[in-house]
């Protein structure tokens, strides 16, 4: 703010105040008044009047100055009346009138406006915050400093103000928390205390801190001896992929499920699809004992990068049939057949002779239902069973035409077998490897 003051004893001093903006010229006995600019130019403005009034020889009238940009300035209007007859008063002093000063502000102040964490483009195309809190930091810029009060306007949250004060820079934060691709308008407005004009910022945005919701389902029965599980996700958020692109056509990368056998599956979505999106795969587990357990790992995000992961454990599948090693041992007797079943969830051993006895053990169940449907020793003599992993049986009467038949299973009938006879130099092999 400048203060004006000063005086004038002449056209020039006047000029050099702040500028003449018209000349009034009376006209002999008011006849024909005007208004002319300093370079004598006529004012045709019908908002500049004059009236001569011949009883009291009084001039008055009105005029008008416009400027829409005078921002916080004391503006003084001076007026000065010369009585002259004369063709030169550049030098005839003047009668000087002041009127105000008063304070003119018809230009706003600017707001500055920054958001942090910086909204940023989503995969929407929108702007879009993915943060629990937004700091909104303004600065007010005017060239005249005043009292302000500036209102907030969080739609749907409601309305705040800061005071009337004179500190024109500052910060609010807004708590967003839980909230799931909604849109948020910011207005912040500023009104200078003496009624000068508003300034007003808004902005809408996407606000999305909510990850998606996911399902991993398996879809089959654990069975003991199953290779491959059909498995079925699903996600959905309201945020999930682009919204603007053409239904049908674009797939969108929305996860990923990471199998514990080692691969990866992408989740992807068409563009457009009704949510929520689902999908099924097979899951090609291979071998796998009892004590291990099968887990699939889905995780998946939206537009705004929230991630979410959820697992599918599953035990009890045993698809791997038990290690065995066996040996045909020749005693000063006689020979003995002596095995090693490696196996979490063992179960038996049982021995198959064509020819001689084994010697007893009591089974303690039927042995024709245990080996129903899931092997057949062929024709044999006789047929030991153990409960051991580790043991030895005896074998009497043997010959060189017999053949010996071992074969060690879990609980889930997962079975080796190995074989032995005079062909294969009495070594217990497997029956389906050809003898080299």
């Amino acid at each position: 703010m400048e203060e004006l003051a000063g005086s004038a004893d002449s056209l020039s001093d006047l000029e050099a105040l702040g500028g003449v903006i018209a000349v009034v010229w009376g006209g002999a006995n008011g006849t024909d008044p005007l208004y002319t600019y300093p370079n004598f130019t006529p004012i045709t403005d019908p908002d500049a009047t004059i009236t001569f009034d011949p009883d009291t020889k009084t001039y008055s009238g009105s005029y008008y100055y416009t400027n829409d940009e005078v921002d916080g300035v004391m503006v003084a209007a001076i007026m000065g009346a010369i009585d002259c007859c004369c063709t030169d008063i550049s030098n005839v002093s003047p009668v000087v009138k002041w009127l105000g000063p008063v304070l003119v502000d018809n230009v706003g102040p600017e707001l500055v406006v920054d958001i942090v964490p910086p909204l940023y483009e989503s995969g929407c195309a929108e702007l879009t915050a993915s943060a629990t809190e937004l700091e909104i930091y303004y600065e007010v810029v005017s060239e005249y400093e005043e009292n302000v009060t500036i209102y907030f306007d969080v739609e749907p949250y409601g309305s705040f103000s800061e005071d009337s004060t004179t500190t024109l820079d500052g910060s609010v934060l807004l708590d967003v928390t839980g909230v799931d691709c909604e849109e948020i308008t910011v207005t912040i407005t500023v009104v200078p205390e003496a009624g000068c004009p508003v300034t007003e910022w808004t902005e809408t945005f996407l606000v999305d801190n909510v990850a998606p919701s996911l399902k991993l389902e398996i879809l089959d029965e654990a069975t003991c001896g199953a290779t491959q599980l059909t498995m079925r996700w699903e996600i959905d958020d309201e945020c999930l992929m682009c919204t603007e692109c053409e239904s049908g056509t674009i797939p969108i990368y929305v996860g990923k499920i990471e199998l514990s056998t080692g691969e990866t599956i992408k989740v992807e979505v068409p563009c457009g699809s009704t949510l929520p999106a689902s999908g099924t795969f097979v899951w090609e587990i291979g071998e796998i004992d009892c004590d291990e357990t099968l887990v699939a790992t889905l995780t998946g995000w939206d537009a705004s990068g929230n991630e979410a992961s959820v697992n599918a454990d599953l035990a009890g599948i045993d698809n791997k049939p038990p290690e065995l090693e066996a040996e045909f041992v020749i005693t000063n007797t006689n020979p003995v057949i002596t095995w090693t079943a490696t196996e979490p969830c063992f179960d038996l051993v049982s021995i198959w002779v064509s020819e001689g006895t084994l010697e007893a053990t009591v089974v303690g169940f039927d042995q024709t239902a245990a080996f129903a449907g899931v092997f057949d020793p062929g024709q044999f003599n006789v047929q030991f069973i153990s409960k051991k992993k580790i043991g030895a049986v005896e074998w009497f009467d043997y010959s060189e035409t017999a053949v010996a038949t071992i074969l060690a299973m879990d609980v889930c009938c997962n079975y080796t077998v190995l074989e032995a006879s005079s062909s294969t130099y009495w070594f217990f092999m497997d029956p389906n490897e050809p003898i080299n």
